[in-house]
């Protein structure tokens, strides 16, 4: 209770957390910089938060793993988006490639990133897709180790 107040009442300049402080319950003083880590973690709740706080507050959201529709609305030039080229020190670069389709490409882009010692995240849009996906990369890449996950963020 004492820190809502202190958020409320300006006292708190900067406040750090996770998608918990995106809540209804939390009111903001004189908010001006929202910055956001990780947003592809965050679930349709939380987005419309961010979407309305966004009218009035400048918003600063990072991902190493952008999500498709986040990278739509950049390509549409409905977001802006900065790239970061330098990896971390001890770190490998994130390489981020938009195409149609293309079982060929998908192949010899995850035998590449094995190769140089990375791992792969790939993204489906869809839950009821997910199955289907495994099943394909299974047949393309037999020797390759597959997991899988999907969930959502609770309040």
């Amino acid at each position: 209770a004492e820190l809502h107040a202190d958020v409320a009442s300006g006292d708190v300049q900067l406040l750090i957390g996770t998608h918990a402080i995106l809540t209804d319950k939390l009111s903001w003083s004189n908010l001006g910089l929202l910055i956001i880590d990780e947003e592809q973690r965050f679930g349709v709740r939380q987005k419309e938060v961010i979407k309305n706080a966004s009218l009035m507050v400048d918003v600063l959201s990072m991902s190493a793993t952008p999500i498709p529709r986040t990278m739509y609305m950049c390509m549409a030039g409905i977001r802006d988006m900065s790239t970061l080229e330098t990896a971390p020190p001890g770190r490998l670069p994130v390489i981020t490639q938009v195409m149609v389709r293309d079982d060929a490409a998908v192949v010899s882009s995850v035998r590449a990133e094995l190769a140089r010692g990375g791992q792969v995240f790939y993204v489906v849009p869809r839950i009821e897709a997910i199955n289907r996906e495994v099943l394909t990369l299974q047949r393309l890449i037999p020797e390759l180790k597959i997991s899988f996950a999907y969930g959502g963020i609770r309040d």
